[in-house]
């Protein structure tokens, strides 16, 4: 049996469960595509170390039920602007358009101003299963609980910022500015945004993302064997 036809039987057996056979891309992606209500198996299809390797085999031949794996659940990130949404898994950013300018924006949470004219290329929303992508690549750091946010090319030395899951977050623009908005890389607008309009951040409280297996795909043996640089920085859950 061919490594489709395994993934097929396997989601025949656990009509609750699907498997996403790739890298962090695909896991969103099988994610996104069946509407974060069906819980998800990723399987990295690269790099295995052999005990993983052998495990997964089980797993595909036999299509092995889920509930004899860790589960996790994993919050998701609403963002909303010029009266559209979208929802990401791993993380929400705010970019701007002309790579020859800043963004000038204030941050407000729950309400409060809580920075003042910040001045950057960027922004990075993450949640803890995002904070090992591009949150880890601009802030050096990962984190396991709440939201993370991450400032691009500040023109001053600024923190980086963890916040409760239950903050709601705005960046109010202090000038015009053409931005581009995604969520897990999926570009959802091109907006030109108005000084004192607000792009909104919190959690979606409707859903979460539920994992099997998580703690085995960050393995750090099976992502080494691709990519030496990679020593012991997984998320567990």
């Amino acid at each position: 049996m061919n490594i489709e036809d395994s993934i097929k039987a396997f989601e025949k057996t656990n009509k609750n469960c699907v498997i996403a056979y790739g890298g962090d891309g695909t896991l969103l992606e099988v994610a996104r595509a069946n509407e974060f209500k069906k819980a998800v198996f990723p399987i990295r299809n690269y790099g295995l170390c052999d005990e993983h390797a052998q495990l997964f085999d089980e797993l595909l031949g036999k299509a092995k039920i889920c509930r004899d794996f860790k589960q996790t659940i994993h919050p998701l990130l609403e963002v909303r602007f010029n009266g559209k949404s979208d929802v990401a898994a791993a993380e929400v950013t705010v970019k701007n358009k002309d790579i020859t300018s800043c963004m000038r924006f204030d941050v407000i949470v729950n309400d409060k101003l809580y920075m003042e004219n910040v001045i950057c290329d960027g922004v990075i929303f993450a949640t803890s299963l995002g904070s090992h992508g591009y949150f880890k690549s601009v802030t050096r750091t990962i984190f396991k609980d709440g939201i993370g946010i991450g400032f691009i090319a500040p023109t001053y030395g600024i923190c980086n910022l963890v916040l409760d899951l239950a903050d709601k977050i705005v960046l109010k623009f202090v000038r015009d500015t053409e931005v581009v908005v995604t969520a897990d890389k999926r570009l959802h607008a091109l907006e030109k945004t108005e000084a004192d309009s607000v792009i909104e951040v919190s959690q979606d409280p409707r859903c979460n993302l539920s994992l099997f297996g998580y703690e085995l795909f960050c393995c750090p043996r099976c992502r080494k064997n691709r990519n030496s640089t990679v020593i012991n920085d997984q998320y567990l859950g």
